[in-house]
């Protein structure tokens, strides 16, 4: 995530350090959004959360415009929400562009043509950017799932041929071997 957001890199790590000191504490409850809430509901929250949800996070502090008065207060409130909104959010964003693309010049001068009506294209682009947010949160576990499916095969295929065993056993190796150099 850090690579990603290189100029965000201390307040990822603050984000982090709250979430740590949260997940550690013995205390009963847990004050979110002004509201005692029992620390395991919190914890378990804040056990949901993975990149994608980070970078909810730091665009919603981004896109605070009022003056915040207990930042870590607000902090806490965000990262325990951002499960329960982060969908929302972003379907609000598409819906925002859709009504309002003409109000916003820049978006047609940054936005590439892929339809003739630019409402259309800008919900395209929004597309865009929330699938390749869900491929970089599911692509490697699809991946990893996909190279088992794949071995589970090759071994079943070998054991009905009937391959001797140091043939398979070098197989094997072979295809171990392969998947560890392309990591």
């Amino acid at each position: 995530m850090t690579q990603r957001n290189p100029y965000e890199v201390r307040r990822i790590n603050e984000i982090l350090e709250i979430m740590v000191d949260v997940l550690n504490s013995k205390a009963k409850t847990i004050r979110i959004s002004g509201e005692d809430k029992p620390a395991e509901v919190v914890k378990a929250q804040f056990m949901k959360l993975d990149s994608s949800h980070m970078e909810y996070i730091l665009d919603c502090f981004k896109n605070q415009t009022s003056d915040i008065h207990n930042i870590k207060q607000y902090l806490l409130t965000t990262i325990y929400n951002a499960p329960l909104t982060i969908d929302h959010y972003y379907t609000a964003k598409v819906s925002y562009d859709m009504a309002n693309w003409k109000e916003r010049s820049y978006v047609e001068q940054k936005t590439e043509s892929y339809y003739k009506d630019p409402k259309d294209n800008i919900a395209f682009e929004r597309c865009i950017e929330v699938m390749s947010r869900l491929i970089m949160k599911y692509g490697p576990g699809l991946l990893e799932k996909m190279e088992q499916e794949k071995l589970k095969d090759l071994i079943s295929a070998e054991i009905e041929s009937g391959t001797d065993k140091a043939r398979f056993l070098a197989r094997m190796l072979g295809y171990c071997k392969l998947m560890t150099d392309r990591e």
